[in-house]
């Protein structure tokens, strides 16, 4: 049978910082990334996993990079979808025995918060009303 797993990134600097991140790339907070191993004991070291896919933004690939360091002896190779030199340059015959492949496409980025990136979400709500701010955070 067939699992999908659905994983959010580890939390980053930003949002232990109650910011709006976006496309910011931001990295994660070290205090967080303890995560990794939870994660990694709850799929990958439970199932096995055939493929991954995950937005360009580093705190994800970083994510995945760390999940696999508590796995299951198999590491995440990284093949970009969108074009340019690194899909290009990128190819690479994924049948080692020890490769995951991660798809990367910058399609699965979050939404982008245009000039709220990087502000304070309380301070958002002060300026904007709650609401309002609840509503850019959670609709489509």
């Amino acid at each position: 049978m067939v699992k999908l797993f659905l994983l959010r990134h580890i939390k980053s600097q930003w949002n232990a910082e109650n910011r709006f991140t976006g496309w910011v790339d931001v990295p994660l907070n070290e205090s967080e990334v303890y995560d990794a191993k939870l994660l990694a004991d709850k799929t990958i070291n439970r199932h096995k996993i055939n493929k991954v896919y995950c937005s360009g933004l580093f705190r994800n690939m970083d994510t995945v990079s760390r999940i696999f360091e508590y796995g299951n002896k198999k590491y995440p190779t990284f093949c970009h979808l969108d074009g340019g030199k690194m899909q290009k340059w990128g190819k690479y015959d994924y049948s080692g025995e020890n490769d995951v492949q991660v798809f990367v496409s910058e399609k699965l980025n979050e939404r982008h918060y245009g000039k709220l990136q990087g502000i304070n979400k309380d301070i958002a709500m002060q300026e904007y009303g709650k609401d309002k701010v609840q509503l850019w955070r959670r609709s489509y």
